[in-house]
């Protein structure tokens, strides 16, 4: 069973996602971060739940911290995690151009972007 996991600031989007993601028949695990939550605690969460595709907020706080793009670069270095998609999520502040430098393999904005997210990685061989 493919799994997802959803790691973001705001406890509706990992919820959402992860519940749409089961209810459509994938695992999913999640975890809500903020200003506190230090790094190599996601990274070691990240690396735990081995899932076949990763939804990472760019911000963990509700202004530009950025904290998420530190994660993705620290995903990508890490020989675990590094060939795992990683698409980010931000709902407002955008850094496409530098999440896509730092290797995400995708940018979305919302729930309806999530959906096309899972069938593009799910559905197509």
């Amino acid at each position: 069973m493919k799994k997802v996991t959803v790691v973001h600031r705001e406890l509706s989007y990992p919820q959402t996602f992860a519940d749409y993601a089961a209810q459509i028949g994938y695992a999913s695990s999640a975890k809500v971060v903020d200003q506190t939550t230090n790094i190599p605690d996601i990274l070691s969460f990240i690396e735990r739940e081995a899932s076949d595709l990763i939804l990472l907020g760019v911000n963990f706080t509700g202004g530009r911290d950025g904290r998420g793009l530190e994660v993705l670069a620290r995903v990508k270095t890490n020989p675990h995690t590094a060939s795992t998609p990683v698409v980010m999520v931000s709902g407002g502040y955008d850094a496409r151009q530098e999440a896509i430098r730092r290797g995400a393999n995708g940018y979305i904005t919302g729930f309806e972007e999530f959906k096309r997210i899972l069938d593009q990685y799910f559905t197509q061989s």
